[in-house]
């Protein structure tokens, strides 16, 4: 009785084993890891974005990006402007050296983009006049500026001045600080002036993809005076640059560190033109250039030849560079100044 007991155990566990063997050839067989392959490759396809935006060259589902109607706000970035108003929103960022060993940004937006404050913003300077046309016919929002800046703004058709003398409509200043670093506008006002005011242009965007190299850079740092010490630190989990001012982290007005994807550094000749300090940047010609994106560094040089034109960047070989997708920040420094890395 007691054998037949067994015999009949050992036949119920073989069938068990046939039957869940069976199950598993059925749920893992070729046949279905083809469906769960074309299912996984189905999903893929469903989260690739539509379009590329052409101001970052990142993939986004919008297709206003795809062709944007780029948009220049120059900001101040004395130490009694910060923190800064909507600079982590700005899409390309542009930084060079003004009076009194400072810098100041140009911030590239696109024209349909929803933000609340953008600023201190501050004068124009020819400089940045000649990055705002290399995206076609933008609207330039500014408060005053440089006399050269201010004439090239009048007899030159490449760029829409709106100068907040002229047209304080499209600004507020804000009484809790002090002039003249407390001026602000918003999008809602630029997309109202921009009715007005606006012209569909076309432009070119940067050449966006990645470029070969082994150059492992976490850090770069560039004192563009004694006091005025900035630095770029990699990080690895968010993946992008986080950007330091005399060795602290550089927070906006949300308490958020500022932050790139492409930190892209160019070596400009600068000559001093006044006793006030103004400066000549020859941002049109060429030289060396430096492309930091994933932590690495490409070494080239960049090439303009006419204010409309893209900057393009170029290896020893004389065969073009890419800029690597993300939000861009472009610093303009010195030939003299050095470019520290680690």
């Amino acid at each position: 009785m007691r054998k037949k007991i067994y015999r009949i155990l050992d036949v119920t566990f073989i069938l068990a084993s046939l039957i869940l063997a069976g199950i598993l050839v059925w749920q893992f067989g070729s046949g279905n890891t083809i469906w769960f392959a074309q299912e996984k490759t189905e999903m893929a396809e469903e989260e690739k974005p539509d379009y590329i935006d052409k101001l970052t060259g990142l993939g986004t589902n919008d297709f206003a990006d795809s062709d944007p109607v780029p948009l220049a706000v120059m900001l101040d970035n004395h130490p009694e402007a910060f923190p800064i108003s909507g600079i982590n929103d700005a899409k390309i960022i542009y930084e060079a050296p003004v009076e009194g060993g400072m810098t100041r940004f140009m911030a590239i937006f696109s024209r349909d983009q929803q933000i609340n404050k953008v600023g201190p913003v501050r004068s124009a300077r020819p400089d940045y006049l000649d990055w705002a046309a290399e995206y076609g016919v933008p609207l330039y929002m500014h408060c005053g500026g440089s006399p050269d800046a201010l004439t090239r703004l009048k007899s030159e058709h490449g760029v829409l001045g709106l100068n907040e003398f002229y047209n304080g409509q499209y600004y507020w200043r804000e009484s809790i600080r002090t002039a003249p670093h407390n001026l602000y506008t918003s999008s809602s006002l630029w997309q109202t002036a921009w009715q007005k005011y606006g012209k569909e242009s076309s432009w070119q965007t940067f050449t966006f993809g990645q470029n070969n190299t082994t150059t492992l850079v976490a850090e770069v740092e560039v004192a563009y005076a004694s006091n005025f010490k900035v630095g770029w630190k990699y990080n690895f989990l968010k993946k992008n640059y986080e950007r330091y001012f005399r060795g602290e982290k550089f927070l906006d007005d949300k308490n958020e560190v500022v932050f790139a994807q492409t930190v892209i550094v160019v070596k400009n000749k600068v000559k001093i033109l006044d006793e006030i300090g103004r400066r000549a940047i020859y941002n049109i010609g060429t030289g060396d250039a430096y492309i930091f994106s994933g932590g690495k560094m490409v070494k080239g040089i960049w090439r303009k030849s006419k204010a409309e034109f893209r900057t393009r960047f170029y290896d020893e070989n004389g065969t073009e560079l890419s800029v690597p997708p993300g939000r861009i920040w472009f610093m303009s420094v010195p030939e003299e100044i050095e470019v520290k890395t680690l």
